[in-house]
């Protein structure tokens, strides 16, 4: 049972992990052909938009190229990539364009890093932004570690980092269940330690959590985690949502086990909460 549990985990992730490096391989050898072919000049650009890979074709290809617009069409649908037409209007400058060169990406996204750190440099004699500082700090911190843990996922980071909310229990309660909070509320296991609204990029935490400990720093992973996978796009290349838990739940158990503490759920508890509801 647990040797066939431990295989069905290991295969999820890396079912996952293969969606991803398929549509990255697929869409730079699709750059390649594009260059060999000589047909590059239909493309604006290849960029991300709004979280997910997306190829800018040139205006008015649908009546200057219909056929090749069919090919665009039909690779993009393979492989889950947002197809689009240039809107930019070319002789007037665009100061905030939403979308981003991947090469560019981990510049900017080290850039931003730099200037909060800066920022709440200048503010350490604020207990109130002195607080502030080492949340920032630890976000980072922990971003860049799921990162490079998860390197050939090729995780995306913008300028804006996640609001971190603290929430007593009952808060934390009304949030996940609404008005249909279960009786086992009151039992101490049954504590929600973090959650994660991907509408509002907030991640709400157990105000009895302390951030600056390992396990609360393992439970704020957790939570980031969910706010990588929603700003990259991976919630729309699985089968349910659900299905997002596992890997936050093992990047939060590598993190404890690389800091010497004991993982603080089952297999048990990770294979219920990954499943898909009928």
């Amino acid at each position: 049972m647990t040797n066939n549990y431990i295989t069905s985990q290991g295969q999820l992730l890396a079912n996952y992990v293969y969606s991803i490096l398929r549509q990255w391989v697929a869409l730079r050898m699709f750059v390649l052909k594009q260059f060999l072919n000589g047909t590059k000049l239909n493309i604006a650009t290849y960029c991300v938009i709004d979280g997910r890979r997306a190829i800018v074709y040139k205006r008015g290809l649908a009546t200057t190229d219909s056929a090749y617009l069919d090919y665009l069409a039909q690779f993009a649908n393979e492989f889950d990539i947002t197809l689009q037409e240039d809107r930019r209007v070319h002789d007037v400058h665009v100061a905030h364009d939403r979308r981003r060169c991947p090469l560019m990406i981990p510049l900017f996204f080290l850039i931003v890093t730099n200037n909060i750190v800066s920022a709440a440099n200048d503010r350490v004699n604020d207990n109130e932004d002195n607080g502030r500082q080492t949340q920032e700090q630890n976000i980072t911190q922990l971003l860049n570690w799921v990162r490079f843990k998860m390197s050939q996922l090729e995780f995306e980071v913008g300028p804006e980092l996640p609001v971190v909310q603290r929430l007593p229990k009952s808060k934390m309660y009304q949030l996940a269940f609404g008005d249909n909070v279960p009786r086992i509320s009151s039992h101490t296991s049954a504590n929600i330690y973090g959650l994660y609204n991907y509408e509002n990029k907030t991640i709400y935490m157990l105000d009895s959590i302390d951030i600056n400990t390992i396990k609360g720093k393992a439970i704020l992973l957790h939570e980031l985690v969910h706010f990588l996978q929603y700003q990259n796009g991976h919630d729309h290349r699985v089968e349910c949502k659900n299905r997002l838990e596992y890997l936050a739940y093992y990047l939060e158990a590598e993190y404890l086990k690389e800091h010497g503490k004991k993982v603080g759920f089952s297999r048990n508890h990770l294979r219920s909460v990954v499943q898909c509801q009928s």
